[in-house]
């Protein structure tokens, strides 16, 4: 493995993930002031429309994202093609959208802030995903520090404004209002960049291109659609069985996992394009940066679950006392992360191996289980059941990609990826049952962040793993480039 791309892989995952992290962070606060100012019903209208949002972005992106990474990283010297056809297919998608979300909010009969909320923030799939064609650009360029620029600007805008907002007494309709008005201020940042940083686009639409590019897209959006169903379902399924102050519930549990999600998406985005180079070059890295990333994953969502399982009532107190009743659903939930670790690696590897329709069915078959899932959960246990059926969705799901990756790209080493971490995380175990309540978060984190990193660091280093390299390295004087490429 080159160092060059050993340290380009480092860079955009650092890139991707300080700028996920700043818009996450920025989300994040955004929901605590909301919840603190305006209480769970508004709380749960807000994320109501907010997860409305994020299912149109799919249609509305027509499944071009993955494209252009995948076909940019590839051929850099026509990317403009891609960016100008893409954003004119993206516009047309978008107005569809909004006019869909609009139709579909009237016939499930929400309320009516729903409703107009839903008619502002749709408007902002528009520039949401000219914005998305941008940073698939910046990706397949491998140049993830301007979505981190872009992100750090209108992050910190839309905090400040949106605490201005929730002081001076404004509600629901004001602040998506100006989440739309921050979306289109951050389209305008990132074509700023594109033709600061970049060859000047040549604006010639080619109706030829734009067909082939429509041609191709169908499995691409299939996929996503599938994708963001399967994650964001039962909270329509919840909203319509038990109302919008259990959806407020369930997102305040949701959102905390989003520590884990940002670093996820991050780590999915920053290897694809590498993964996409090196299938066809070299199989035996290709499985080495896949199984890395994966035992990486869950080296931080089994951690991560148990401090919510032993840890819930007080991280809930971070909104208000009143969120406290959703505790069960989050030592519940919080599982969600340890299967999760593998849909968002595989799928990146069944895309750069040209098995992008394995994929789509994969998709199909976890929307056509997870709708029942939550219909009856939900029904029977209420909140309760909508944690459980997305736990047991994706326990299927994660089954289903190491089935399908084992079978048609390479075979996963599951104990050799799984077992250290699990033997961390039954130290961490012992630990927060025996003094997770005798001291404050401020101690018990820090205190059991300590205990699991020297144990796993440990473990690695005694019998293999990233970490490994380093001992080998000051043991046996091995270059900096092996012990680079190991640690991928």
């Amino acid at each position: 493995m080159k160092l060059s791309t050993v340290g380009r892989l480092a860079r955009n995952s650092v890139a991707i993930t300080s700028a996920l992290m700043i818009k996450r962070a920025a989300n994040f606060v955004i929901l605590i002031l909301i919840a603190r100012h305006l209480g769970v019903l508004v709380f749960g209208q807000f994320s109501l429309v907010y997860t409305l949002f994020i299912i149109f972005q799919v249609p509305a992106m027509f499944g071009l994202g993955g494209i252009i990474v995948r076909e940019v990283a590839k051929n850099k010297p026509h990317f403009d093609r891609y960016l100008v056809n893409s954003n004119l297919i993206v516009l047309m998608a978008s107005l569809a959208s909004v006019g869909i979300w609009a139709l579909l909010v009237h016939l499930l009969g929400y309320s009516s802030h729903v409703i107009k909320a839903s008619y502002i923030l749709g408007l902002a799939l528009i520039p949401f995903t000219m914005s998305q064609v941008c940073e698939a650009i910046f990706q397949a360029f491998e140049r993830m520090q301007f979505i981190t620029y872009a992100f750090a600007l209108t992050s910190l805008a839309k905090v400040g404004l949106i605490w201005l907002l929730l002081r001076r007494g404004y509600g629901l309709i004001e602040i998506v209002a100006l989440l739309a008005i921050i979306q289109l201020a951050l389209l305008v940042i990132e074509w700023y960049f594109i033709y600061r940083y970049f060859p000047r686009p040549s604006w010639v639409i080619d109706l030829s291109f734009c067909r082939k590019l429509l041609k191709v897209a169908p499995t691409f959006l299939g996929i996503s659609v599938f994708n963001v169903i399967f994650l964001r379902l039962n909270v329509i399924v919840l909203s319509k069985l038990q109302g919008e102050v259990e959806v407020g519930l369930y997102n305040a549990v949701f959102q905390l996992s989003y520590i884990f999600m940002l670093i996820s998406v991050s780590l999915k985005q920053a290897v694809y394009p590498v993964l996409s180079r090196t299938y066809r070059t070299n199989l035996a890295i290709f499985k080495q940066y896949a199984q890395r990333a994966i035992e990486f994953l869950i080296s931080l969502a089994l951690p991560l679950a148990l401090g919510f399982f032993f840890l819930a009532d007080r991280i809930l107190l971070v909104y208000r006392p009143e969120f406290v009743t959703a505790a069960p659903v989050m030592r519940v939930l919080g599982w969600i992360l340890v299967p999760m670790c593998f849909s968002r690696i595989l799928g990146p590897v069944l895309l750069a191996s040209n098995l992008q329709r394995k994929q789509l069915v994969i998709t199909v078959v976890e929307v056509a289980y997870i709708f029942p899932l939550s219909v009856i959960f939900i029904q029977r246990l209420g909140l309760m059941g909508a944690g459980v059926a997305a736990v047991a969705g994706h326990v299927v799901s994660a089954v289903l990609y190491y089935t399908v990756v084992s079978r048609n790209v390479f075979p996963v080493s599951l104990p050799g990826v799984i077992w250290k971490p699990i033997v961390s995380s039954l130290f961490l175990a012992v630990f927060l049952a025996l003094l997770g309540n005798s001291y404050g978060l401020l101690v018990i984190i820090p205190s059991a962040v300590v205990l699991y990193s020297v144990v796993l660091i440990s473990l690695n280093l005694l019998f293999g793993g990233p970490l490994r390299s380093l001992k080998t390295w000051f043991l046996r004087g091995k270059s900096r480039l092996d012990v680079l490429g190991n640690l991928i």
